[in-house]
């Protein structure tokens, strides 16, 4: 998602930026950076709604936000996530729990001698593949954890930097 911005708001936050000698550029990047901070808050904790991992570890290891000027991303990480990071069983067949729905894998087996979490790729003995459960950089942007970054842009970033050039304006 990207928002540009054009016309007469882009003069008045010109204008805004040249205030107290830059001081207005610097006041809306940190409560950019502040309302950013919380609105990646709650889109972590969607996201751990959303695929169910055993600790939200999980999720903030993979989710993050960074601050480039007058933008603040949001981006989660694309590696694969280990099923074992969720709720399963390994007793047989592996059972696991993504997204809190529980899913049997075929021709799955826990590896004796790494402890991994595996599954044949035929009927035959090879080849073997790693299992996986959500992509997080997938799931960051879909779900419960997209509706939680659009109600945090209203409610989270625009308050912090209303907060910031209000201080800003008061010393002027």
């Amino acid at each position: 998602m990207q928002i540009t911005i054009s016309g007469n708001i882009a003069n008045i936050i010109g204008r805004i930026s040249g205030l107290a000698g830059g001081g207005g550029r610097q006041a809306l990047q940190g409560g950019l950076s502040d309302g950013g901070d919380k609105v990646r808050t709650k889109v972590r904790k969607a996201v751990k709604a959303q695929t169910n991992p055993l600790k939200y570890e999980t999720i903030t290891s993979r989710v993050d936000g960074k601050r480039f000027g007058l933008a603040y991303i949001i981006k989660g990480d694309g590696k694969k996530t280990p099923i074992a990071l969720f709720p399963h069983s390994a007793a047989g067949a592996v059972t696991a729990a993504p997204w809190g729905v529980s899913r049997t894998f075929k021709r799955s087996f826990v590896r004796p001698d790494t402890g991994a979490l595996s599954a044949r790729t035929t009927s035959k003995r090879f080849p073997v593949r790693k299992l996986y459960g959500p992509n997080i950089a997938k799931e960051v942007v879909k779900g419960q954890s997209l509706e939680a970054f659009e109600a945090g842009a209203s409610t989270d970033v625009l308050p912090a930097i209303e907060r910031r050039l209000a201080r800003l304006l008061a010393k002027e």
